[in-house]
């Protein structure tokens, strides 16, 4: 997505990908949809997903001000896991998530969404 420029009700779509080791997309299947609905003055967003039923059993996402969360030594957390939004999925398709400080309408932020896929 590169970065995004918040606004109050912006809003951003993105493909969802299953298979898609290493962020490659062409190793991937094209699963659903998703987007992000940015609030920067009340200081939240919304992640809603469509995809189909009980495909989904994880959630974890970061928006912010550099590309990955950080840890305290100043490194990236690559770890989809340590992501501050890290849910379990049941039926839930839309979660709220709570912006960090300095991300206001006008700020430049990365978003990042994964998912773990559900074994059928």
């Amino acid at each position: 997505m590169g970065t995004i420029t918040m606004t109050d009700g912006l809003v951003r779509n993105f493909t969802v990908y299953a298979g898609a080791g290493q962020c490659d997309i062409t190793k991937g299947t094209m699963v659903g949809t998703g987007s992000i609905k940015f609030y920067p003055s009340q200081g939240y967003c919304t992640i809603a997903l469509n995809v189909p039923d009980n495909y989904v059993s994880q959630i974890h996402a970061f928006i912010g001000t550099t590309k990955l969360p950080m840890d305290k030594s100043g490194g990236y957390i690559t770890s989809p896991g340590r992501f501050p939004l890290n849910k379990e999925v049941t039926t839930e398709r839309s979660w709220t998530y709570t912006l960090p400080s300095g991300c206001t309408s006008g700020s430049n932020v990365y978003a990042v969404v994964h998912l773990s896929v559900a074994t059928c």
